[in-house]
């Protein structure tokens, strides 16, 4: 029993995990990920406002961590209520893209969820928060196939999270 409780806490320190200190959006997130991130750049469309996301993530076995960020635009930034609308609209994309139908209500922004879904024979689970600041819409993203996640040491990604007091 103990050699079992050692390799249980060994995991954590394996090679597999090589946990980094991580900062996006210039400090607004700061976080740790499982190995060497990298980050992407990509132009998306959500309810007619494009935005910039960038996301900076990690691969760790089949597991992918994931911290984004995308500048809101000028319109997004002097009106809350359409930014909160947005980051909505973000949390029920991650739905669709699985086929899940979202719970009644949905995850507020500023909420961390779960979701497994994904097509037949490729079950997928993703755990997200999505929230914005008065600059920027802000996401942490965990997700794999569901029997990885028993493997990885999830909770330590989400334990070194933090996002600014202004966020929602």
């Amino acid at each position: 029993m103990l050699a079992a409780a050692c390799a249980l806490a060994l995991t954590g320190c394996s090679p597999e995990f090589d946990w980094r200190s991580v900062q996006v959006a210039d400090g607004v997130i700061t976080g740790v990920l499982p190995a060497r991130p990298r980050s992407e750049t990509r132009e998306v469309n959500f309810d007619g406002h494009p935005l910039n996301l960038t996301m900076t993530m990690a691969q760790a076995g089949s597991v992918l961590f994931a911290l984004g960020h995308a500048p809101l635009p000028d319109a997004l930034r002097a009106d809350s209520q359409a930014a909160e609308a947005l980051a909505r609209g973000v949390i029920l994309s991650f739905y669709a893209s699985l086929g899940v139908p979202p719970p009644e209500p949905p995850p507020a922004p500023g909420e961390r969820f779960v979701i497994e879904g994904g097509a037949p024979g490729q079950s997928v689970r993703l755990e997200a928060l999505v929230t914005f600041s008065t600059r920027d819409l802000l996401e942490a993203v965990v997700t794999a196939e569901p029997a990885a996640f028993d493997r990885a040491p999830v909770r330590d990604f989400w334990l070194g999270l933090r996002m600014p007091s202004g966020a929602r």
